[in-house]
């Protein structure tokens, strides 16, 4: 696995979609970090976007300021192990608002991050979080798209199914989709 970093993290309003496989779903590890922006250390500020043995997306994130932190799960067996996936999380700071979504799907719903920090002094990174090789993630990544948005639905659908159809995951997304049966009509997805 490749650590990617990007420089310091200050960003309210965000939209990020990651398509990936994982390889090592077992019952032997605890969480893999997808993404995350840790300023290190128990105290730190910092949001991780992971994966645990149970196949749930998980969205945390800790203010070091209020000493809090938020920690939102989707249901068991959204991952699945060796198979392609596209996950996104949006996080909307005129609601405080996170949600995920998988193929198309939300998986997690209107959860509040009141906890999440205005600011992060570190790098964002990609496949490694928490200081740990034990949470380093074990799988393949084919694309990573950071907006400092918080998408409309009409641009995260887009998206969406730009994706789907560049990865062959057409059949993924849910039937109601409006690119569940025909790509994007413009190249220019953004």
């Amino acid at each position: 696995t490749e650590i990617i970093e990007a420089g310091n993290f200050s960003v309210e309003n965000q939209t990020v979609f990651l398509v990936f496989k994982e390889t090592d779903i077992s019952l032997y590890w605890w969480e893999k970090a997808l993404m995350a922006c840790d300023e290190g250390g128990g105290n730190a500020n910092k949001w991780i976007w992971s994966v645990n043995a149970s196949g749930q997306i998980i969205w945390e994130c800790h203010n070091k300021y209020y000493d809090c932190d938020n920690e939102f799960r989707s249901s068991p067996s959204i991952v699945r192990n060796n198979t392609w996936t596209i996950i996104e999380f949006t996080r909307n700071s005129a609601d405080g608002y996170i949600n995920c979504y998988v193929n198309g799907t939300i998986k997690i719903v209107n959860q509040l991050s009141y906890c999440y920090p205005g600011a992060i002094n570190a790098p964002f990174s990609v496949g490694w979080g928490e200081g740990s090789t034990a949470n380093t993630f074990t799988g393949h990544i084919a694309e990573l798209l950071f907006y400092k948005d918080f998408l409309s639905t009409f641009d995260r659908e887009r998206v969406e199914g730009y994706l789907a159809w560049k990865y062959g995951l057409q059949t993924n997304l849910p039937g109601n989709h409006p690119y569940s049966s025909l790509p994007p009509s413009s190249s220019r997805i953004l």
